[in-house]
């Protein structure tokens, strides 16, 4: 809104071919865009000016020279650059004798003003009805102009410009609404604009709708920079039943540099509640960026003596640091933490979905690609923590190295023809962990080496494919597994003993050794498989349906593995002294990568997947083209077949199916069915109910409905419009909207009793209007009879406005938040806000 000291200097020396009879008329107004001049004869003349730099300047109509008071005229669409300031105005006028330059609009012919000034420097513009201004003395006086300030926008009705490019004026008015007549605004007595720092003003009061309000400011400061800068952050207010009246979030932003601020927040309750948060952005462009927030909160609920005080500290740690790509192409480093105490959620004013998650995790990870070669590695350090019962989960290091598939035995052929042998491809795999699992109140025995579980794991997968007969897939693979351990466990059992005058009652006793010992297992698994189609066409000549085709895909495939209990391999031992002749392993009941399996298995594996579909016609009964429409996406049956086992040789049978039923509603289905008897002591027996002409026994199946609709679904699909079409006279009325249901049925009867659970789940937004939205989200536990966390939002754009209202109307997260306030985040505490916290419940 500053007119820069760039014009200071007035105008430069520049030649202008000049009319020696030209007469500027008095009453600019009158000339007309259509004048005719005639060509005088012209001489060549020099005017002098203060400037040395380029200054060019146009105008669509006229552009005079008064040699008599030495000034400059441009009429209609006048402009004049200098440098980068651009002015255009339907009338300027610069006077060279002065320094000076006037700017205003013209009159038409209907009493309009058109052609106002526009001033334009840089990025920054602004509006008036009339400029003028020194180069001499470097101040000017504009009248009615608006001008872009940071997010908001000043209005004044006189300005005036300063040497040092400050600006003073009076009538103004301070706005973050757009419209040339704004929906609300602080009038101003008077003010002072400091470019690229503030805008200072003495009374000021609030007006909506131009009524004026009784919020009264004796002062005010309004950020007027493109660059952050530190400053003070206006706490919120309120008050809760079980905390008492609050000051929230309040404190101190520093704006370190560019590439990192930090905000010092803190909380204060009346009842006694404090909490303190520190928040830091950091960002470098090309290289990485993340944040960082630490936050710790004394909670008191309520006062002594009170049956429902209670008093608890909470913590919260969340990083995220993010690479970017460009900065090392080979390596990355990602790392997302999320942690702290497990009542944190409870107390402190977190999103809804938080408080549902009772599992947090955290993962800080950096990987390594070697280039020109197969090899990569990544080492993460983990964190897994269960909010319900506070325990925690930590792996510090986990690393993994692998190598992508190479063929070994591939040669180069002069013919290009590849042997089978050479399609044998091998890929590596290497593991290490280090974890531990303990209580958040157990936190002290991190720094104990003895608690931690460690090991090393090694799979090296062989494989290859083969094509048989034409129409069969042979995919042959061997997997070997090595696991490294550093600890070994021997167990035995002590009888009844005495140790001196005190008797040690039979127990079993574990003695742990420390030293390298080493796991290997392989096993060779030969599946083989093919396609079978069906196919059923119709008759006609253009049939509404085509075809059904029936696509199966049979499977049936060997598995192989020793058993790795033999005394040979030395896995295994058995408990001395023990009647039952109990094998244990001697890498522990809990090994980290598992031990090698007990017992010898030799199986054959069947599978049967299932595809339909139709060929529909697509369109009006004249359509020749078709479209594929899926009838039944998936029915797949698999179960496998125990050779080395002595009984009992068949497998559960898994049944699963998904397709959709009409347009919108998905289904899928699932169930897993026991060949064997049970029992009337809930006890399996060798007996297979296909013998007795069952399919078997039903112990598990869940069922899933599902549809989502919108205000797009029932339209029928249309051709591009064209021109003749659109311009009908009538306008298209549509609600955007949609809505989701699902519903879930389980059923699982694992021995003689059954349980069943149904759920169901409605969500979905509606926008009313194009400022009206609103979205809900409803569960409801039909097994038990209760509503699962409700909530409703609606939100009113009122254009530099916002109105918004939460509810979650019952439950255990009970609660409400209705709030008006400015979207400028410049001005985000000027807002009206009422609520009532889900805690207050508690």
């Amino acid at each position: 809104m500053i007119l820069s000291a760039a014009f200071a200097n007035a105008m430069p020396s520049v030649e202008l071919w000049v009319s020696n009879d030209t007469v500027l008329p008095q009453d600019t107004s009158a000339v007309a865009s259509d004048t005719v001049k005639p060509k005088p004869k012209v001489k060549k003349r020099k005017i002098k000016s203060a400037v040395d730099d380029k200054v060019t300047y146009k105008a669509d109509d006229s552009t005079y020279i008064n040699l008599e008071d030495n000034k400059l005229y441009l009429i209609k669409k006048g402009e004049v650059h200098y440098e980068d300031i651009t002015l255009t105005a339907d009338y300027i006028v610069v006077d060279l004798d002065k320094k000076e330059i006037s700017a205003k609009g013209l009159t038409d012919s209907t009493g309009k003003i058109t052609g106002k000034p526009h001033f334009v420097e840089g990025k920054e513009a602004f509006d008036a009805d009339a400029i003028r201004y020194n180069f001499k003395t470097k101040k000017g006086i504009i009248t009615n102009t608006r001008t872009k300030a940071s997010e908001g926008y000043l209005i004044s009705e006189r300005t005036k410009q300063q040497a040092d490019n400050s600006v003073c004026l009076t009538g103004g008015k301070f706005t973050t609404c757009s419209l040339e007549h704004p929906h609300y605004y602080f009038k101003l007595t008077k003010a002072k604009v400091i470019p690229n720092d503030k805008i200072v003003t003495g009374p000021a009061y609030l007006v909506i709708e131009d009524i004026p309000t009784p919020i009264f400011l004796p002062f005010a400061f309004f950020p007027n920079q493109k660059k952050h800068a530190s400053g003070v952050i206006i706490p919120d207010y309120g008050q809760e039943n079980n905390r008492g009246f609050f000051l929230r979030k309040g404190g101190y932003y520093f704006a370190i540099n560019d590439y990192v601020d930090l905000k010092l927040l803190g909380d204060v309750y009346s009842f006694g509640s404090w909490g303190a948060h520190v928040v830091s952005r950091y960002r470098r462009r090309y290289r990485y960026s993340g944040n960082i927030n630490l936050d710790y909160a004394k909670i008191i609920i309520s006062e002594k003596g009170l049956d429902n005080y209670r008093e608890a500290n909470s913590y919260w740690v969340k990083w995220n640091y993010n690479q970017d790509n460009k900065a090392h192409p080979n390596s990355s480093f990602r790392a997302k933490v999320n942690l702290g105490s497990s009542n944190y959620s409870r107390y402190n004013g977190v999103s809804f979905n938080q408080r549902l998650q009772n599992t947090v995790q955290s993962n800080i990870a950096y990987s390594l690609r070697f280039p020109r070669s197969p090899f990569n590695m990544s080492v993460n350090i983990r964190h897994s923590q269960n909010n319900k019962d506070s325990t925690m989960n930590l792996s510090v290091p986990e690393m993994a190295l692998n190598m992508r598939r190479i063929y070994p035995l591939k040669r180069k052929h002069p013919a290009g023809k590849t042997r089978w042998y050479e399609k044998i491809g091998l890929t590596y795999t290497g593991n290490m962990r280090n974890t531990i699992k303990l209580k958040q109140k157990d936190f002290y025995k991190l720094s104990d080496l003895g608690n931690y579980q460690n090991g090393i794991k090694n799979t090296v997968p062989i494989s290859t494919s083969l094509r048989l007969l034409k129409y069969f897939n042979l995919n042959p693979r061997m997997t070997y597994t090595e696991r490294w351990y550093f600890k070994s466990y021997r167990e035995a059992w002590m009888d009844t003993s005495y140790d001196g005058s005190e008797m040690v009652l039979p127990h079993l006793a574990v003695d742990t050794l420390n030293g390298f010992v080493r796991a290997g297992d392989y096993s060779v698994s030969v599946p083989l498989t093919t396609k079978l189609y069906g196919l059923f066409q119709f008759k006609g000549e253009s049939p509404k349906i085509k075809a059904i085709r029936h696509m199966m895909t049979p499977s049936v495939g060997f598995v192989y593995r020793p058993d790795y209990s033999q005394d040979k391999y030395g896995y295994y031992r058995t408990i001395e002294n023990d009647s039952s002749d109990t094998y244990y392993s001697i890498f522990g009941r809990n090994a980290i990568y598992g031990v090698p399996p007990t017992g010898k298995y030799g199986s054959i594996r069947l599978g049967l997947n299932n595809n339909v579909e139709m060929k529909l016609r697509d369109g009006v009964d004249t359509s020749t083209t078709y479209k594929k429409v899926p009838l039944l996406q998936a029915f797949n049956i698999n179960t496998y077949y125990n050779m080395a086992a002595d009984s009992m040789n068949w497998s559960n049978a898994n049944i699963s199916a998904r397709t959709m039923l009409g347009r919108f509603i998905n289904l899928s289905l699932s169930a897993i069915v026991n060949p064997y008897a049970m029992d009337s002591n809930g006890v399996v027996y060798d007996d297979l109910l296909w013998s007795k002409g069952q399919l078997g026994r039903l112990t598990a199946s869940r069922m899933a409905l599902g549809f989502s609709l919108n205000n797009r679904s029932f339209g029928k699909k249309t051709k591009k419009k064209t021109h003749e079409n659109v311009n009908n006279g009538y306008s298209p009325f549509s609600i955007p909207w949609n809505v989701s249901v699902s519903y879930n049925l389980s059923y699982t009867k694992p021995q003689l009793e059954s349980k069943v659970l149904q759920t169901m789940r409605v969500s979905g937004n509606v926008d009313f209007t194009k400022n009206w939205k609103a979205n809900f989200t409803i569960g409801y536990d039909l097994t038990n009879k209760k509503f699962t966390y409700p909530s409703f939002r609606m939100v009113r754009d009122l254009h530099c406005w916002q109105m918004a209202l939460n509810i979650i109307p019952f439950g255990r997260y009970q609660s409400y938040n209705f709030q008006i306030n400015v979207k400028a985040s410049m001005l985000k505490d000027m807002k009206y806000n009422l609520r009532r916290n889900w805690t207050e419940y508690l």
